[in-house]
């Protein structure tokens, strides 16, 4: 009776192993095309405003694909693969300043990493990025617009803005509703931008505690 349940137990691992190894490359695949997607986008918007060549081959960020990994997401080569795919239509995408959406496209699948010997190679047929799918949308990123003479930034949603604040701000002295100014230091694209805001909620300090608990602010412009 040992021996039989001991088989059993070894059979069982045996089938779930493939399959843990392929979720943890379509965690890998996915997650690499969103953050190439985010950052093709950003590299296409700039190079059309800037009237630079139409080429995602030539950004080095294109050729790395492995910004923001993590090993906890699976392969990195798995990654690096969906990095690339989500830069491509990315790129493509933001180049022809059309809407962001960096929705997963169906059938995402492995099609191999691209060298840079291979992306310039003029012999070799670049695969067309898959079709988006519209069925779940990402949030826009939120541009900074300003005349046609001046430089524009697209800033992905949900990206983390490190700022220095111009004046004194604390629990202590600041009310709800309260705006505030401060100088952005990251990302360094934006590095020197002038950031207004304002108070959203104060929690003061405890009698006990003698320390405060919470101060919360929103950021409502970028310039």
């Amino acid at each position: 009776m040992k021996l039989i349940l001991v088989l059993v137990s070894i059979s069982f691992l045996g089938l779930l192993t493939p399959t843990v190894s392929a979720q943890d490359s379509k965690t890998a695949l996915q997650r690499g095309y969103r953050t190439g997607y985010s950052d093709g986008y950003m590299a296409g918007y700039r190079d059309v405003i800037e009237n630079s060549q139409k080429s995602y081959e030539k950004h080095r960020e294109y050729t790395k694909a492995d910004r923001a990994f993590n090993e906890s997401y699976g392969k990195l080569e798995d990654y690096r693969d969906g990095y690339q795919q989500g830069f491509e239509s990315g790129y493509n995408t933001g180049f022809e300043k059309r809407t962001f959406d960096a929705a997963l496209p169906e059938g995402l699948a492995k099609r191999g990493v691209m060298s840079p010997k291979t992306a310039d190679s003029p012999k070799t047929k670049m695969p067309k990025p898959p079709v988006i799918s519209k069925k779940q949308p990402e949030p826009e990123p939120v541009p900074i617009p300003t005349n046609s003479d001046e430089k524009i930034i697209i800033i992905p949603a949900e990206t983390e803005l490190i700022v220095e604040l111009l004046g004194d701000l604390n629990t202590d002295t600041a009310k709800e509703g309260e705006r505030f100014q401060a100088k952005v230091v990251s990302p360094i694209e934006i590095n020197g931008a002038m950031v207004e805001g304002r108070v959203t909620k104060v929690q003061k300090p405890g009698r006990i505690k003698k320390r405060a608990e919470l101060l919360n602010a929103r950021i409502g412009q970028i310039r």
